[in-house]
């Protein structure tokens, strides 16, 4: 599920707080594998099916039947008369000697009644970690460990770090999550009893935390999305488990975080434009463009249609100037790698592994095959202190190979720019660094986004792609405007 698309639906989600980010992320489960006892199900209620049986055994009136099941005469009339109907027995009109008999087609089908009987098959389902229960979640649904590394995914720590008995596997549960997982193969048996458990294979389901933080910064909340749509009940289990400390997540003060870090974004920020779009006015779009697909989600939910969750408002992206909550920021440099066509340029304090990643470094090879200047600047001091080496390594090579590529180590920088074509973002959120603290610490920003204004984005990039380029000895012209 696409994570722009998961951040817009939820994005107003929670009254009094703002979404902070939308992680990807794994929910931890098992997949069973277990012996147990299956029950072909039977073509005729068991009430109906013990009826017949005592008539084949020669009781042959509703009140011997009643007395030796212990049952409600009614109850038995009832059966009597639905099995007459379907032509098993016969029943007495009235009259001495008339009794109960089992027509030719009601004995073939105690016969066959008698032949079902359980067997032991092995079953395998998913078993939530969480929720610490059987689940009806398609184990094709869930990925394996490596998958969660490569994707690097936040992974949710387990309730239990045992694999679950006996006593964890009602039949109740298990029956559900056994025939998702199996109805092709199992047809209309029922699950009676599990054995034992044979095997407990580790995998995840693919999911989003959302992190909110309320208005004035002092509380922050979990939700956990899956399939774009937020699950309480997952939600509540992570609650109880600790919250935010279980995942590792922590929290620094909400922006301003200080005077200068809001002047240097107000300051870039061109006069010329015209009236900045508050947060307010974002989220009011928000809130109808997710009401308005609302209806459209049932109707598809009705008629087994998939639905396409909401994505960016139109009016948002038509928006020349406007306020950028935090949770957009990842979402536009990625847009930003993608999409420029003439020129890109970021400015970060810190470079870190979890951002310049395999993912981000194949955009950047991309965009240079095409021949789009790249600029990037980093650095809070020269010695590039709290950047990690590796990430910087990557970024370098890169420019050592493409000419339209300048990598430079301000060593000064407090400024977060984007720059691509003739958009900019200018904000407090630190471009390359935002996942790169390793228990993820979250944070309200500051951000404003310019949009396709080159006469107000021009003055800003010229002299920042001069401060890259001075630092680093090389020079890049732009390519041409098209």
């Amino acid at each position: 599920m696409d994570t722009e698309a998961v951040s817009e639906r939820n994005a107003t989600a929670k009254p009094g707080h703002r979404l902070l980010a939308c992680e990807p992320a794994a929910l931890p489960f098992f997949v069973i594998t277990a012996p147990a006892l299956l029950q072909q199900r039977k073509p005729i209620p068991p009430l109906d099916e013990y009826v017949m049986r005592s008539i084949a055994s020669g009781l042959n009136t509703p009140g011997s039947i009643a007395g030796f099941l212990g049952l409600d005469e009614a109850l038995v009339t009832r059966s009597l008369t639905r099995l007459w109907q379907a032509d098993l027995i016969e029943v007495p009109a009235g009259g001495a000697g008339r009794t109960l008999r089992l027509l030719a087609a009601g004995t073939r089908a105690v016969e066959e009644l008698l032949e079902i009987a359980p067997e032991e098959v092995d079953v395998w389902f998913s078993f939530d970690r969480l929720l610490w229960r059987p689940s009806r979640v398609h184990p094709a649904q869930l990925l394996q460990p490596r998958d969660v590394r490569e994707m690097d995914l936040l992974q949710v720590k387990p309730k239990k770090l045992a694999r679950p008995d006996i006593d964890d596997l009602p039949v109740s549960q298990v029956d559900p999550a056994v025939k998702a997982s199996m109805r092709s193969s199992l047809g209309e048996a029922d699950v009676l009893v599990v054995k034992r458990v044979d095997r407990a294979e580790q995998k995840f389901l693919p999911c989003h935390v959302l992190v909110y933080e309320s208005l004035d910064g002092r509380d922050h909340a979990l939700e956990i999305a899956i399939d774009g749509r937020i699950d309480g009940a997952i939600g509540a289990a992570v609650d109880a488990l600790g919250g935010s400390e279980h995942l590792g997540l922590s929290f620094d003060s909400p922006v301003p975080q200080n005077a200068r870090e809001v002047a240097v974004v107000l300051e870039a920020v061109p006069t010329s434009i015209g009236p900045v779009m508050s947060l307010d006015e974002v989220d009011s779009l928000r809130r109808e463009t997710v009401a308005a697909s609302a209806a459209d989600e049932q109707v598809a939910e009705v008629q087994g249609a998939p639905s396409p969750l909401p994505t960016r408002p139109p009016a948002l992206d038509a928006a020349q100037i406007r306020n950028i909550d935090t949770f957009e920021h990842p979402n536009y440099l990625k847009e930003a790698c993608q999409s420029a066509r003439r020129r890109l340029l970021v400015t970060s304090a810190w470079v870190r592994n979890a951002v310049v990643n395999k993912s981000f470094m194949d955009g950047l090879y991309t965009l240079a095959r095409r021949g789009v200047a790249i600029h990037i600047g980093y650095g809070i001091s020269m010695d590039a202190d709290g950047c990690d080496e590796a990430a910087m390594d990557r970024l370098n090579k890169l420019a050592e190979r493409f000419p339209n590529v300048v990598v430079g180590c301000l060593g000064f920088t407090h400024a977060k720019l984007l720059i691509w074509d003739d958009s900019q973002i200018t904000t407090s959120f630190n471009w390359l660094s935002f996942r790169g603290d390793q228990d993820r610490t979250y944070r309200q920003e500051l951000g404003i986004l310019v949009k396709n204004h080159p006469t107000g984005v021009d003055s800003l990039y010229e002299s920042q792609k001069k401060l890259i380029e001075t630092t680093a000895g090389k020079v890049v012209r732009s390519a041409p405007h098209k």
